[in-house]
Parts: C-alpha cells; sequence; structure tokens
C-alpha cells in the first residue's frame, strides 16, 4: 500500500492535471456553491483527464482511510445516520417546499411539510452539515447546489427515495433473511420481503404499487423502450431487432420513424418459451444479475425452442473479476452491488466461471465463446452459441 506522502504526492500530481485541462477547456469546474454544474462535463474522449481524475478519487479515498487509522474508519463504517435527514428530505418534499432562489423559515418550512418544527429544526442541522441546505439567517434556510438538485431533478430526487425507503429498510433485513431462508434461491425470500412484510417477489410487489415502481426505475436499467435496439440498427442498416418485455412495458412502444419495418416491440415473459424462432442472436442486457441461478437458467432454457444451430446468446451483464484486479473503488461498488441483487431478490454477479457454470446447467449444448470485457468496464459480453451436434 503506498505511504500517507505518496498518495498526497499523487492526489496533487493528479489534480493539477485535471485543473489544467478544465481551465484550458473553459469548462466550469463543480463546486458547492449554488448554480454551479452538478457533475464534471470532461468529454469522453479526453480519456487521460478521465483516468486523472479516476486515479486522484482513489487516492483520496485510500489517503483518508489511512489517516483515520483502522479504529476511526470501522467506526465511520458503522455510521447509518445520514441516511435520516436524505430520508426526511425526499419523504417529506422539503427540498421542493424550499423556494428555488428564496429563503423559508424553520417554522412555515415545518407547517408546509407537516413536520414537528423542533424536530425539523435537529434534522436540517444534520442536513446542512452534510452540505444539504444551508442557513441564510438564523432561522432561516435556503438551497445548497444539492437540494437545488433534489427539488429540479426528479431521476435524482427518485433514486434517493428508493435508496432511503426501499433500500435501507431491506438491508437491515439481509442478515434476518440469510437466517431464516439459508441458502434460498427464491426471489421472496429476501430481506426485502422481510422489511415489507410481503410473499411477493419485487417485481411482483411493485406492479402493485405504481408510485414506488416509478422510484424503482432508476436502479433497473435494461433494454425495455429500446434505446439499445435503435442505437445498433442505426449502425448497422442490414439489422432487424425485436424488443422483448411485459405487456404493460412495451404496450405504447413504437419504433422511430426512420426505422419503422426493422425495430419491433413484443410482449412477453422470458419464463416462457421464446416465440421468435431462427434468430442469429438474443441478446441479454443487464438482465439475468437480476435473478437467482435457478430461475436464470429457466431464462436460458426457454430459449431453446426457438434456437437453430449457430444460433448466439450475448449477455451484457456484470463479470465479477477476482479481488485486487479493479481499482478499490470499482471493487467496493460491484460488492455493494452484490449485496443490493441479495438484499431484493436473491439475485448476484457473477464471475466468468460462474457465467460458464450458468449455461453448462441450463444445457451442455450452451458452448461458451468466452467474455469481453471493454477496458476499465465491469461489465462484459458473454458470448455463447448454440450447437446442438458436434
Amino acid at each position: 500500500m503506498p505511504s500517507i506522502a505518496e498518495l498526497a504526492a499523487s492526489i496533487f500530481e493528479n489534480t493539477i492535471k485535471v485543473n489544467e485541462y478544465m481551465t484550458r477547456n473553459d469548462i466550469v469546474i463543480p463546486s458547492l456553491d449554488l448554480g454551479s454544474p452538478i457533475s464534471w462535463n470532461i468529454p469522453l474522449e479526453a480519456t487521460d483527464i478521465l483516468a486523472a481524475r479516476k486515479a486522484a478519487i482513489e487516492a483520496t479515498v485510500e489517503l483518508q482511510t489511512l489517516l483515520l487509522g483502522p479504529r476511526e474508519h470501522f467506526i465511520q463504517l458503522t455510521r447509518f445516520s445520514s441516511n435520516i435527514p436524505i430520508h426526511a428530505i425526499t419523504r417529506f418534499n422539503l427540498a421542493n417546499n424550499v423556494p428555488i432562489n428564496g429563503e423559508i423559515a424553520v417554522k412555515d418550512l415545518a407547517r408546509q411539510s407537516k413536520v414537528d418544527e423542533q424536530s425539523l429544526g435537529r434534522l436540517l442541522r444534520y442536513a446542512i452539515n452534510l452540505k444539504l441546505f444551508e442557513y441564510s439567517k438564523p432561522g432561516y434556510i435556503c438551497h445548497s447546489v444539492m437540494s437545488r438538485m433534489l427539488a429540479e431533478n426528479v431521476d435524482i430526487h427518485d433514486y434517493a427515495s428508493a435508496s432511503c425507503n426501499e433500500m435501507w429498510p431491506s438491508s437491515a433485513h439481509v442478515v434476518d433473511a440469510l437466517n431464516k431462508f439459508p441458502g434460498s434461491q427464491e426471489p421472496n425470500e429476501t430481506g426485502f420481503n422481510l422489511a415489507n412484510d410481503t410473499q411477493l417477489t419485487l417485481y411482483q410487489y411493485v406492479e402493485q404499487h405504481p408510485v414506488r415502481a416509478r422510484q424503482k426505475l432508476i436502479n433497473k436499467v435494461g433494454g425495455s423502450n429500446g434505446f439499445v435496439a435503435i442505437a445498433l440498427a442505426e449502425a448497422f442498416s442490414n439489422l432487424k431487432c425485436i424488443v422483448q418485455d411485459l405487456p404493460t412495458v412495451v404496450k405504447d412502444m413504437k419504433a422511430p420513424a426512420n426505422l419503422s419495418g426493422r425495430i419491433e416491440f413484443l410482449a412477453h415473459d422470458f419464463f416462457e418459451p421464446q416465440p421468435v424462432k431462427n434468430a442469429d442472436v438474443y441478446f441479454f442486457r443487464w438482465i439475468l444479475h437480476n435473478w437467482p441461478d435457478k430461475y436464470a437458467v429457466r431464462i436460458l432454457q426457454s430459449l431453446i425452442p426457438a434456437l437453430k444451430v449457430g444460433a448466439k446468446i450475448i449477455v451484457y451483464d456484470e463479470v465479477l473479476p477476482p479481488h485486487g484486479v479493479l481499482p478499490e473503488e470499482m471493487d467496493l461498488a460491484l460488492a455493494q452491488l452484490d449485496i443490493n441483487m441479495m438484499t431484493l431478490q436473491n439475485a448476484k454477479l457473477r464471475s466468468a466461471e460462474e457465467w460458464k457454470q450458468l449455461f453448462e446447467q441450463a444445457d451442455s449444448r450452451f458452448k461458451f465463446g468466452g467474455i469481453t470485457i471493454p477496458p476499465g468496464s465491469a461489465l462484459g459480453f458473454v458470448e455463447v452459441e448454440w450447437m446442438p451436434t458436434g
């Protein structure tokens, strides 16, 4: 592990590199000042600058860990209370109740949000220490750049709401679920089920609670609206794509006029036999990590009646490398996502060997062709061919 001096030098070197690039190209550097950009607008082609920023962030995290030392670092890991003010902000709609360009008295915000004034004042003090809101004067608050972001960006607000209302209570029951349902591969025997006192799977529950479904869509990025198919069809003029999802998802979907006849939306439950026969490629984008092996095998087996010799199954999904291969921050993000999958569905991220085993378990006639992982990515293309003979 690098020393604190080496880490500090790396942070300095990479930060200077990023700062000089941003200044030279007249790109505004994000800050905590109101009106600041909420994201770094570094072009994707500036790969060296993106890498320098990433290296500075990783070294900063590592430096903080070393400067804290084992005891203080561990104590920080046990602090969950920062979720409480974020939960309050989303639950009581506080960000939207504060004027975008003005201030509001705490007592008026409490009345408007239907929260006890004293309790709200205590929550706001914590939130302000987290850079959520600012005091404009005693007894009054105004927006910070982050609280304004929550007021103006519905996707980020819904993401925060889903994290606090769904993931947080569900994660508190993960260990209880492991104890109650040891080794379960059932998607309705999870922390989510215990937290919500339901026998329904996540997806079944979401169908019955449309408001919460809207929040969960932030966490489920798939091809349901056909954006991947559209991009592929625009790039390859001889390609025809059929996008499949449940009836409620695809019922109002239409292909762009310039791609009419080349993109089709078809209602289909992927646990049922595949209705599209003899396609060249069956493509699963960010789907199978949502399901335990038992159910992922069923999804793959449902393809078999439709497959022609040589048909390709391409899976684009996380490929979990051995610990230590990826930078620490990326490895942590993958570990968190893996536990999130356990929390919600008893699902999992898979290593390269586990992807191979999954197809072997589904049918020995699936011939594993390998995995291609783009540089710097945690997602990979798993390629399998249907070879019933030979």
